[in-house]
């Protein structure tokens, strides 16, 4: 690499100029060939904190109906919860479960149905947080989808997809975190697969909440052709960086520096063409991130926002950060997010890949 380049960003500073904001110029690129060692995080704090930062609060969410279904708009539901972490499931993404709704009822589908080709193409998915069951991962994904759709001012995608993992709560607080930490890095492979096979000139938006932000990042690090702990995609398909990828990050519960080169998702932004890091220094529980490690403290990437961005050169032109604290005030609940709605505008606006994004001006 000759040097960074200087030039605002051109894809990712669409949304800064449609809201009036300015994003961040970053610098100094990833390379391609660079692959750190995997180093396991540590999660280890008093059980109050850890309380406060992973369970989620029943006064503080919505009364959830049951789905609604949009003409303009198919929607999915795509189950990895049946799937465990053995390197033979990893190689079988066809295993996933395919649900798609009609007249309010949810119908079994063939995988060959979500892959068919499509014109014109566009799909959304939305990866939900931690310790939610397969119930509440249907009713948080469906409301979500109701919120995303009322917002609209453009036609809406035609496929949203809520990817539900196994995120169920397990006993220990301590535990739930080490183990939904390898997780959905582990589920992350069977999301990759999915996306890598949708037909390549589809445009595919990931949204996701808490641990789903941890999820998709790892899922941008896979289909970028890096490895996790040593495994990469079972069939990885170059021809799948030519796809319209994008990427927004809500409450986003991963080191503010994973995404660095040499960290461990060093690979994310390499996959896009845009990644929208909301971020909410007022966020109560990602303000206890930091004890979440007790030899390193790390900031959350959802309070903090990127770290060092000026060490990402041209892949940091696809990173926008926008500070919402001033429209959802102190909350880290996904509810508090689409219930804002510059927040929730600034999310579908991401997910619109037509018209062509053009260059905005300084």
């Amino acid at each position: 690499m000759d040097g960074c380049d200087s030039a605002l960003p051109r894809r990712a500073i669409f949304a800064a100029g449609w809201l009036g904001l300015r994003p961040k110029a970053v610098s100094q690129c990833v390379s391609a060939a660079q692959r750190p060692p995997i180093n396991g995080a540590t999660f280890l704090c008093t059980a109050a904190v850890l309380l406060a930062a992973a369970l989620r609060s029943n006064a503080d969410e919505p009364s959830l109906s049951p789905h609604g279904d949009t003409p303009q708009c198919e929607l999915w539901l795509i189950s990895s919860r049946q799937l465990g972490c053995h390197t033979a499931e990893l190689a079988a993404p066809m295993a996933l479960q395919y649900r798609r709704s009609a007249a309010g009822c949810w119908e079994r589908a063939a995988p060959e149905e979500f892959f068919a080709d499509r014109s014109p193409p566009s799909t959304v998915i939305y990866v939900h947080g931690n310790r939610y069951t397969a119930t509440d991962a249907v009713d948080i994904g469906s409301a979500f989808f109701r919120q995303f759709a009322a917002a609209s001012h453009a036609p809406l995608p035609q496929r949203f997809v809520i990817w539900s993992w196994p995120s169920e709560p397990i006993p220990g607080v301590h535990a739930d975190l080490r183990k939904k930490a390898s997780v959905s890095d582990c589920h992350a492979h069977y999301l990759a697969q999915l996306i890598e096979r949708i037909p390549a000139g589809v445009p595919v938006c990931m949204i996701g909440h808490s641990y789903g932000a941890r999820l998709i990042a790892a899922t941008l690090h896979l289909l970028a052709g890096a490895q996790i702990d040593g495994c990469a995609l079972a069939r990885f398909d170059v021809s799948s960086s030519e796809r319209p990828l994008r990427a927004v990050m809500m409450a986003a519960a991963i080191d503010h520096d994973a995404l660095l080169p040499g960290k461990r998702y060093e690979g994310a932004l390499c996959a896009v063409e845009l990644l929208l890091v909301l971020k909410n220094p007022l966020d109560p529980v990602l303000k206890r991130y930091p004890l979440l490690d007790r030899y390193r403290f790390p900031q959350a990437l959802g309070v903090a926002g990127m770290a060092d961005p000026p060490s990402l050169c041209h892949d940091g032109e696809k990173l926008l950060e926008v500070d919402i604290s001033n429209w959802i005030g102190r909350a880290h609940a996904w509810h508090r997010y689409v219930g804002s709605p510059s927040t929730l505008s600034l999310i579908r606006h991401a997910t619109e890949f037509e018209p062509a994004v053009s260059p905005v001006g300084r």
